[in-house]
């Protein structure tokens, strides 16, 4: 079978997903659709294509990303440009030029406004670039007397209307289909079809929001005489949808928010379209009020305090269903979503917490998000000998560490420390350091010991960087560190909650230790850094173009799978799994491999890899125990899948969660060397709002350092060399890796 050209490949793609944007969708199925609805009138399907070839020829001859023009991100707004015109004059050579003009315009204030709006105020473009070069080109084609054309939208629109009566669903199609300048059911239904297909939050948005912004308008006119109510009905579909699921999170709180802007969208689309139908064409609006509306409110929201919903999309934006499960696994494991910068534990080793958060002590009301830490032994002590002096104290004089990157804005080294059991309530705080992360984010690290800060003001420091020592300064009766997190420079003000990144937690001196990722430390707990280990983290570091072919048995099916790395436009790893077509991203950052997403069958090596390795510490505390919630979407297919995408951001009506643990045994020889074995064994359990228990899944992944790929001792090759899986449907995986190549010496 012969190799499809590149070039060929590369138009399929950013053709099919120029049209598949204006729907703020990136997959093919929705493009396919959208050239379905415009077919509907060859003339428009001529005029986008020329609008599309022309945007995405030029931005790739101009020497612009071929990834980012694979993606449609400088077609869509050529299209819309195109389709306007094609809909306001007669389809001919003249119009043909006027719409690769106003292409190449949007091309460059594509380039130019996402660098403006992205940089300055992380803010989307939308669809601003066809707002601005619509009225330009427009004027231009009345200039050059450019005839209206012949067949127009409302002749073709009654050759398919079964009757001329009103009724919601035939104003919302007509709605729909106006997007694409092409107001009648048939387009709309297509649109519909096709949004369905790929989102069904998107669908729910959609009606919601044409319903919301419809009903104002009748309130306005009972009649809706003089009012263009099908350029309005798209206006506040599209911002219900990009509020209510593509750049905010969905969930209650951002159906709350896309009720309010449908409702704002509405009332300023009425007033621009009576200012703009007296200027330009009938359609002049566009998607203005679309677009102010929702660049207003996304702009506000980013002046919000720290914790409140709906949660702002803070990665590429995709799918409703998509941005949950995104979030839910790299925001939720790798990123503090509410205050935008991670903490650290502020020392090294393990030290116990003797106060937390609400504390009996000190920890109340405005002050009670903060911590105490003390060093304990093997028995449980916070000293040896009669622990009369601070040197009997095992914390006293350690290192503490400054817990993110920041500015040191204030340092007190003045106070002597004090003898056991005095306190001193004159200087609270004692010796002290503050560090200024961000505008609204201060940390403060208290009770230092006596002349050993070594940071001065207007100093930066970064994470790990050592302050000082630990002392007994201040409001101590024994040496320990004080450390909390607050919006205010001012020493005492209110104490906010942050979140500490990847920790281990310990209940007691001889229990097992837990990995905990973005939560607060308890009282009680004995808590540690996670400290990186170069070894396992080289086996799960799988390098781009990466190949590991692996034999799999399913019950007495016997089959051959190979991976393959690559790396998407985005940037984000992914391994692909031939000939299953199954695909699972992946990134290792900040001590954790983290499995982001998969998509395909459940009965692949891929599978128990996603589903066994979902999440593992790149860590030298082992043996550990974690906790760990998968998408739903992994197990959940078909009519389930529908209702639980529309059901998800009220509720979860299937949860799934994994219970894991990492142990480390001696593999087999290499040469003169004993090899490292890793095992990962797991248990996931898959439950919905009827049962608790709907399926067990039992996992286990081997990254073993000896097996017949190496060709040196010491080579190491990434990726599990073993693979089991035991599904609740009385079927078990087993795979086993016999062949490899890429980037291995």
């Amino acid at each position: 079978m012969r190799k499809i050209p590149s070039f060929v490949t590369f138009w399929h793609k950013a053709t099919l997903l120029s049209y598949s944007q204006i729907l703020l969708s990136n997959t093919f199925a929705v493009g396919w659709f959208v050239i379905a609805a415009i077919a509907l009138k060859p003339d428009m399907l001529i005029a986008s294509l020329c609008a599309t070839f022309a945007a995405n020829g030029s931005a790739t001859l101009l020497g612009f990303n071929r990834k980012i023009v694979e993606t449609g991100y400088y077609g869509y707004n050529a299209i819309l440009v195109g389709l306007c015109l094609a809909f306001s004059f007669d389809l001919n050579p003249t119009l043909v030029l006027l719409i690769i003009a106003g292409s190449l315009m949007t091309v460059f204030l594509t380039v130019g406004l996402t660098s403006l709006l992205g940089y300055y105020v992380h803010l989307p473009i939308l669809s601003l670039p066809f707002i601005i070069v619509t009225p330009i080109v427009w004027l231009i084609g009345e200039f050059l007397a450019i005839p209206e054309p012949s067949q127009t939208i409302a002749d073709f629109s009654n050759l398919l209307l079964l009757d001329d009566h009103f009724n919601a669903s035939k104003s919302f199609l007509r709605a729909l289909g106006s997007i694409l300048f092409m107001p009648h059911e048939l387009s709309g239904l297509l649109l519909f079809v096709g949004l369905l297909l790929v989102s069904r939050i998107f669908c729910m948005l959609s009606i919601g929001g044409f319903l919301i912004g419809f009903s104002l308008l009748l309130a306005v006119d009972n009649n809706l005489e003089g009012i263009n109510a099908d350029l309005l009905g798209f206006n506040s579909i599209l911002t219900a949808v990009i509020l209510g699921g593509v750049f905010v999170i969905p969930s209650l709180a951002s159906y709350g928010l896309a009720i309010v802007a449908t409702a704002i969208c509405a009332l300023t689309g009425l007033a621009m379209y009576e200012i703009l139908d007296q200027i330009f064409f009938e359609a002049s609006i566009l998607t203005a009020p679309s677009v102010f509306t929702s660049l207003l409110i996304l702009y506000a929201l980013k002046f919000r305090e720290h914790g409140y919903s709906p949660k702002l999309v803070k990665f590429i934006p995709s799918t409703p269903e998509k941005n949950m499960d995104y979030d839910s696994t790299w925001h939720k494991h790798l990123e503090n979503n509410n205050l935008e910068t991670f903490f650290s534990l502020p020392f090294n080793g393990e030290w116990k917490i003797s106060q937390g958060i609400q504390g009996k002590y000190t920890h109340q009301d405005q002050w009670k998000y903060a911590w105490d830490f003390v060093v304990v032994d093997e028995k449980g002590q916070s000293f040896s000998l009669a622990g009369h002096k601070p040197p009997n104290y095992h914390a006293y004089r350690l290192p503490v560490l400054a817990p993110a990157d920041g500015t040191v804005i204030r340092v007190v080294d003045r106070v002597p420390d004090n003898e056991i059991g005095i306190i001193n309530t004159k200087d609270n705080w004692g010796n002290f350091v503050i560090i200024q992360h961000n505008s609204q984010l201060y940390s403060v690290l208290a009770h230092l010991s006596w002349k050993t800060i070594r940071v001065k003001e207007g100093n930066s420091v970064q994470r790990g960087n050592i302050l000082g020592l630990c002392g007994n300064s201040g409001r101590s009766p024994e040496p320990h560190l004080h450390f909390h997190v607050q919006q205010s420079p001012n020493l005492g003000s209110l104490t906010i909650c942050p979140t500490f990144s990847t920790f281990i937690r310990k209940e007691s001196i001889d229990s097992i230790s837990m990995v905990e990722i973005q939560a607060p430390p308890e009282e009680g707990d004995y808590v540690k850094n996670l400290v990186s280990n170069p070894s396992l983290a080289t086996f799960l570091t799988m390098p781009i173009d990466f190949e590991n072919v692996y034999k799999v048995t399913v019950g007495n099916s016997v089959k051959e799978e190979r991976w393959k790395v690559s790396v998407d436009f985005n940037g984000i790893s992914y391994i692909e799994s031939l000939p299953t077509g199954a695909q699972a991203s992946f990134s290792v950052h900040r001590g954790l491999f983290l499995i982001l997403n998969y998509i395909g069958p459940t009965d692949t090596a891929l599978f128990a890899f996603a589903v066994g390795a979902s999440l593992v510490p790149l860590t030298s505390s082992i043996p550990l125990h974690w906790k760990n919630e998968l998408p739903y979407s992994y197990f959940s297919k078909g009519t389930s899948k529908l209702v639980t995408d529309m059901i998800r951001p009220l509720f979860d009506l299937i949860r799934v969660s994994s219970q894991l643990k990492l142990e480390q045994f001696e593999g087999d020889s290499v040469g003169a060397q004993v090899s490292e074995e890793y095992r990962i064994e797991g248990e996931t359990t898959v439950s919905t709002f009827f049962s608790k228990t709907n399926g067990k899944w039992k996992s286990r992944v081997v990254l073993n350092g000896a097996d017949m790929l190496f060709t040196t001792k010491n080579s190491v090759v990434p990726g599990p060399s073993y693979l089991e899986l035991t599904s609740p449907y009385g079927w078990n995986l087993v795979a086993h890796r016999y062949k490899s190549s890429g980037q291995v010496e």
